[in-house]
Parts: C-alpha cells; structure tokens; sequence
C-alpha cells in the first residue's frame, strides 16, 4: 500500500519506527567512521600532531553544524524542514567519497581539515543532525518523545566505538569497512525520507 494512503494511526506508527531505527543507526555511523577515516589518513599524513588535531576539529566543527543545522530547520515550516533534510541526504550520498580521504595529496593541518570536508562532510552534517532533528518531527506530530532513544543512540554509539579497534578494524578490510558504511548511510537516508514523507502526509 503506498504511503499517502496509510491511515494516520499507521502514519504515526511509521514516523515513530523510523526515528527509532535511524536515531542508533546515524550515532553508530558517525562514531565508526571518525576511526576509519583516521586510518585513511595514517599513510597518507602520518601520525603527527597535525593529523590528530585536524581530525578532532573537523568532526567537532562536524558536529556544532550538524545541531546547528537541526536547531535552525526545526524553527522552520515542516515542508522546509523535509525538504531541506531530503537535499542533505542527497548531497551526502552523491559527496561522501572515503577513497579520496586516503588518496589526499594536502597536508598539515589545514590539509586534513580539507580532505576530510571534501570527502565526508555532508554525510557527518546529515549524521550529527539526526537525533535532535528526529526528536522534533516527534514532537511536532504530538507524540511523547521516547527518552530510551537517549541511552539506545549512545548504546549505536558505544557500540561502533567498542565494535571498531577489536572486530572491524582486524577482520574488515577497508575497502568492505567504506562500502559498509556507505549502504548504511543509504539505509539511514531510507529512514529519514520515510520518515519525512509520514510528517508531511500528517501535517
């Protein structure tokens, strides 16, 4: 049955169950990619100084604009709001190319802040956004939002960081770890378009 027809009960379930589903998903992909991308980065800056700084300030900056990004939009009409999100999630899955990160030619500093925006920053925008963002659509449809999402997208979370250095890193190789995390991030985008269809459907 297609979407629009849904009665709005189901529509509600929808909204609800993609939230729950995307809000783990996004957290467990943004925190399994900072490593991946920092092995990337290994042969071609090497372990200096700037190596580290640069990844830490580009996933920080990554973040502060990805809950700007969601505190800006949810102010906004909801058509605003899905639309804007659904050209995001395009733009990530069109840019987000973790080969160029390890094929990068700049280095220094600025170098791996440049790579890594070139290569991920749009999908990490889209990523750091989805939890506050989901948690408005919820809001905005009158429903209670579910405080278990806190604790299940730090659980996506911990999970990506104690799953990484012990099983993915040993037995994953890393061209199967970026097409990995490319179709979950074409899963996470399901999940969103979902998601938004249902608000606007409801609105």
């Amino acid at each position: 049955m297609p979407l629009p027809s849904l009665p709005s009960a189901a529509r509600a379930k929808v909204l609800r169950w993609s939230v729950v589903a995307a809000v783990p998903l996004a957290s467990c992909l943004s925190f399994s990619v900072q490593p991946l991308a920092g092995t990337l980065l290994l042969p071609v800056q090497g372990g200096a100084a700037p190596t580290w700084l640069g990844t830490m300030l580009f996933f920080q900056s990554a973040l502060l604009l990805g809950y700007g990004w969601a505190a800006w939009l949810l102010r906004r009409p909801v058509l605003t709001q899905v639309l804007s999100t659904g050209v995001l999630g395009l733009l990530a899955l069109a840019c987000s190319r973790l080969s160029a990160v390890a094929h990068s030619h700049w280095t220094g500093l600025g170098g791996v802040i440049l790579s890594l925006s070139l290569g991920i920053l749009p999908a990490m925008v889209l990523l750091f956004s989805v939890g506050p963002l989901m948690h408005g659509w919820l809001r905005r449809r009158g429903q209670a939002v579910p405080y278990f999402l806190y604790a299940w997208s730090n659980a996506g979370g911990l999970a990506a960081v104690l799953l990484y250095p012990f099983a993915i890193e040993r037995w994953v190789g890393l061209s199967n770890q970026m097409l990995v995390w490319y179709g979950l991030l074409c899963v996470l985008a399901i999940l969103v378009a979902s998601a938004g269809l249902c608000l606007i459907r409801a609105d």
